[in-house]
């Protein structure tokens, strides 16, 4: 398989045909100054050395000679040819020999126009769900956009998005991040996306649709389970491709990892049980008290995946240390990845990462780039709603959150491409994008002395480049002990292409001088890299039909010097540099393979061993120690995405398996919502990334319920998140990828797929989406949203479904303002279920539909009390013909509690005050008994929220209790996210989120 290189700073900006066809014409020897040229964007003095190099026999024969591209969905504006104009200059003999005619592989076509910058990519590769790669328009480009996710078009594009991230433009925002956006369809795949990558080694012919995400609220969205989990014997579940929370972008990852979306809770439904009151508290014996892990909930016996994708985003060293940074996410949640190896790259182990208030980090909050010293480190990620996080480490072990105000620096929607460490701190290079779109895009150099306080550096004139006129991209920094060599794109004309250019600084970053490399006439591209050994650059030479990669090195980053020849057999181009106190290494694009090659001082390289490309496995940064290379990012493994840990030393290339690093990944078994009817209760949620269940006699011993055929287990990653137990059996549903996912069974132990019906199908492009269930004495309702409509189905025996319909022509359908529903419940007047309305002029309201048969439903939007701006409705229950609806608001203050209660089945509502007055109180489950209703919440920052109790005798008034207890409260964050009165007990389930991993929780209370 061929390895293309979309992503690497040699974009083969230089050759001669390029110069021709963008209108530039080579002079007579001598070559005028560069600053003569009437198109030359840069100043005086900013032209490159010229001199060096003795004449190059003819120009690059390929250029723009580009196969065509995969064709994408919406392929984005052809990316014009990259054009770097430099004085031609011969080229001399190398000083190293070059491989002998016999080592030399047949010539080769040239390699395919690098359509995302540091990115390799193979044919029908399946990307890691973090980070969908956006497929290679049809027309050639010599010269990428330098994020993958983000391509130039006609019309600004979306901002790139990431698995883990909060916020897509022109979406429907999360429940945790309130916004005004417009209206959008909300289908199964409306989830976040990772961003781009750095080298592909596979070029994918389409991800393969992301899974559905139904935020839960107090996910704010996107955090990622057992320590040492082992990956043997998964099951194959072929192009599967989940987004982490679906965010890296070529040229290097952007901080805005979309989230967001469609918000719609798990319902916990079915039967009458005693009601039973409780407050806090709760013991460790098996009647009261919550149980975490398998002591709660069996694993599912298929599952042979751990259900959750991994990727490793950034990498760097120094001395012996090596830090890799990334995350791990599932459809619905993200966390961050911290590996630290203090032997070389040897081994390697979980850094301890704390929040800005010393508890657990929280949900979403991922880092993709990052750099270091013996002096300390720091990372640089993004945080829900997109802005920037800062992570910094004295030993690169333990970890601390930096406050939200200093990545608030960085500025909205930035792009970190590198942060290097200077002798007086570090530097950071990227761009940001006030809209988000990069239409606006503006490169920044962010500098810090300890990684805490960042000044920015926004546009050429603060950054002090010589520049005349045109679009201004930061690519790479790579820094020594005395000074920082900075890469560029500029792109005076976009019908002509970019020219890449070096800067220097010599005083950490602050003000920087033109320092260009070598241009020898015909040789095109330009990489670069360095460390503590000094700087070294690649431009891509084309010779008597044979392509080699010349070398240069400099100690200071301003005087250049040719050195020895990268040629070895299959070369295609080098696509990283790399520098240590040992030398250089060079990775080097096969088309087969990833080859590092050695050298100590430029002149002779020696290959030290080739990484196999497999589809679908993307290389995304990589760093050089001790005198061999470490290389990070991803691969597809079986049923999910595994982050990638190459290690060359002596002459191989090893890869690490996280799954036995101990404490590395959190294994997936999520259990979201419970029902209870006929005896016994049926839990649900996903373990392995499959939809899974459970069922119990008492509420406290559980055993895995099967599933027959599709039911549970199908291509990519499904999850179920509601469930109701009626008289002709139980129902549950959740999302599979961007399809509804439907299920039933006679008695919760055997479950069959019933997806399958014609009400089930789409109308249009948009798919429906099932988010909440009820059983009542008519029979069956789902509720959920279809595009920017609402959507209901009913049926009354579980074997025939039909669609619901509104009772006027906007109870369900959209017009102007798009609607969902969240949740559902069965009551004495007929069915309620509740969500909200955008409103075309912008926000949210609470919407409540009513319905006496489960077929027919009118809408109606409840007015929002004083001082709220917008507000949803999450969760709903019914005690006879009362009814009580909670969500959240937005506020002056933030985020707030909403909640109505209506005393005559939905005809009328009245505004709840918070329980207890606690106004920032989530709540995550709500149900009804007998005698009154009961709830749970949450309340606290994101990633250490302790469990609320909740309870009401008349849905009026609410008393409100802290939960203690192991699963319930202490460090990391608890949810309770699912409720049912089962016999004489409350049954409870959700999850626990702290060090020791991610696990469900199961907490049951006595009647008193």
């Amino acid at each position: 398989m061929g390895v293309t290189s979309p992503g690497t700073p040699n974009q083969r900006p230089d050759d001669d045909r390029e110069r021709e066809e963008a209108g530039w014409q080579a002079p007579d020897a001598p070559p005028p100054p560069h600053w003569q040229d009437p198109q030359d964007p840069f100043g005086p003095g900013a032209g490159p050395d010229a001199g060096l190099l003795p004449d190059l026999p003819g120009s690059f024969p390929y250029a723009q000679e580009v196969p065509p591209a995969p064709q994408a969905p919406e392929p984005p504006a052809q990316r014009p040819p990259a054009q770097h104009p430099q004085p031609e200059q011969p080229l001399a003999a190398p000083h190293a020999a070059a491989p002998s005619p016999a080592a030399q592989p047949p010539t080769a076509p040239p390699a395919a126009s690098d359509p995302f910058p540091y990115a390799q990519q193979i044919p029908a590769a399946q990307p890691f769900p973090l980070a969908p790669e956006t497929p290679s328009p049809q027309t050639p480009a010599a010269e990428p956009f330098p994020w993958a996710q983000e391509i130039p078009a006609a019309k600004p594009t979306a901002a790139e998005p990431f698995p883990f991230a909060q916020e897509i433009p022109d979406r429907r925002p999360s429940p945790g991040a309130l916004s005004s956006s417009p209206p959008r369809d909300v289908t199964q795949n409306d989830i976040p996306r990772p961003d781009a990558t750095r080298f592909d080694m596979a070029r994918p012919e389409g991800a393969a649709a992301p899974p559905p995400q139904f935020d839960e609220p107090w996910l704010n969205p996107a955090a990622g389970g057992a320590p040492g989990k082992e990956k043997s014997g998964k099951k194959q579940k072929k192009n599967k491709s989940k987004t982490k929370s679906e965010g890296g972008g070529a040229g290097r990852k952007a901080l805005v990892f979309g989230a967001g979306g469609l918000a719609l809770a798990a319902v916990a439904a079915g039967g009458v049980f005693a009601f039973v009151k409780f407050g806090g508290g709760g013991g460790d014996d098996a009647k009261d008290g919550a149980r975490v892990g398998d002591a709660a909930f069996p694993l599912s016996g298929g599952a042979g995946s751990d259900g959750r994708d991994q990727e490793l985003a950034g990498v760097a060293s120094s001395g012996s240390t090596v830090i890799a940074v990334g995350g791990e996410s599932d459809p619905r949640s993200a966390r961050g990845l911290f590996l630290v190896s203090s032997d070389g790259g040897r081994t390697f182990a979980p850094g301890t990462v704390r929040g800005s208030d010393g508890a657990t980090p929280g949900r979403g909050e991922v880092p993709r780039v990052v750099g270091g010293s013996a002096r300390g480190w720091v990372a640089v990620g993004t945080r829900p709603g997109g802005a920037a996080v800062v992570w910094t480490s004295a030993d690169g072990r333990t970890w601390q959150r930096r406050p939200d105000a200093v990545g608030d620096v960085f500025g909205p929607h930035a792009h970190v491409q590198r942060i290097a460490a200077t002798a007086t701190g570090y530097v950071a290079v990227g761009e940001t994008s006030v809209k988000g779109d990069q239409s606006d895009a503006q490169p920044v150099v962010w500098v810090s002395s300890d990684g805490t306080s960042w000044e920015a550096r926004r546009g050429v004139r603060q950054i002090g480049m010589t520049i005349r006129k045109g679009a201004v991209r930061l690519l790479e920094a790579v820094a020594t002990d005395k000074s920082v060599v900075m890469e560029s794109l500029v792109t005076p004309d976009p019908k002509k292409g970019g020219i890449r250019r070096l800067w220097r600084s010599s005083d950490g970053g602050r003000t920087w001088t033109a320092a260009d490399a070598p241009a020898p006439k015909g040789s095109h591209g330009l990489v670069v890299g360095g460390g503590p050994a000094g700087f070294v650059a690649v431009r891509e030479v084309n010779q008597g039909g044979r392509n080699f990669g010349q070398v240069f090195t400099s100690p200071d980053g301003t005087s250049w010097k040719q050195a020895g020849r990268l040629a070895p057999g299959g070369y295609q181009e080098t696509i990283r540099l790399l520098g240590d106190a040992q030398g250089y290494s060079a990775l080097i694009d096969r088309g087969g393979s990833l080859l590092v090659s050695r050298s100590s001082d430029g002149m002779s390289w020696q290959d030290a061993g080739p990484l196999a490309a497999r589809s679908g496995q993307v290389v995304e940064d990589a760093a050089s120690v001790g005198g061999h290379a470490v290389a990070v990012g991803r691969r597809p493994d079986g049923g999910d995405g595994d982050a990638l840990l190459a290690v060359w030393e002596g002459g191989t290339a090893r890869e690490i398996d996280l799954a036995r690093v101990p404490g590395a990944l959190h294994r997936d078994r999520t259990v979201t919502a419970i029902g209870a009817g006929s005896g016994r209760a049926v839990a649900v949620g996903s373990s392995g990334g499959d939809a899974a269940a459970w069922v119990s006699t008492d509420g406290s011993t559980w055993r895995t319920a099967t599933g027959q055929g599709s039911a549970f287990t199908r291509t990519g990653s499904q999850r179920l998140d509601g469930v109701a137990g009626g008289a002709k059996g139980w129902v549950a549903v959740g999302s599979d990828q961007n399809h509804p996912l439907v299920t039933t069974s006679t008695d919760g132990t055997g479950w069959t797929a019933a997806d399958g019906a014609p009400a089930f199908r789409g109308a249009g492009s948009a798919q429906p989406a099932t988010a909440a269930v009820a059983a009542g004495p008519s029979g069956y309702v789902i509720v959920g949203a279809e595009g920017t409509s609402a959507a209901t189905w009913f049926s009354a025996d579980l074997s025939r479904w039909e669609r619901g319909r509104g009772a006027g022509r906007w109870d369900l359908t959209a017009g102007r303002d798009s609607r969902w529903m969240a949740d559902v419940t069965a009551g004495s007047s007929g069915y309620t279920a509740v969500g909200g309305v955008h409103l075309a002029n912008g926000g949210d309201r609470p919407g409540v539909w009513t319905s006496s048969d489960g077929r027919q439903w009118r809408l109606r939007q409840l007015p929002l009390p004083s001082g709220i701006a917008e507000g949803r409705l999450e969760e709903v229950a019914a005690h006879g013909a009362t009814l009580v609806a909670t969500g959240f608001a937005k506020t002056p203050k933030g985020q707030e509690w909403l909640g109505f209660v209506s005393s005559d089945g939905g005809a009328n509502w009245s505004p709840l005050p918070a329980p207890g007055g606690r106004a920032g109180l989530v709540v995550t489950a709500l149900t009804a008994g007998p005698k009154g209703f009961a709830g749970t919440g949450t309340m606290g920052s994101d990633g250490s929220g302790d469990v609320i109790a909740l309870s009401s005798a008349d849905g009026k008034s609410w008393t409100a209790s802290d939960a203690k207890g192991s699963g319930l409260s202490g460090a990391g964050d608890q949810r309770i996210t699912g409720l049912a009165p089962v016999g004489d007990r409350l049954v409870g389930v959700g999850r626990s989120v702290n060090d020791s991993g991610d696990q469900p929780v199961l907490w049951t209370r006595t009647q008193d």
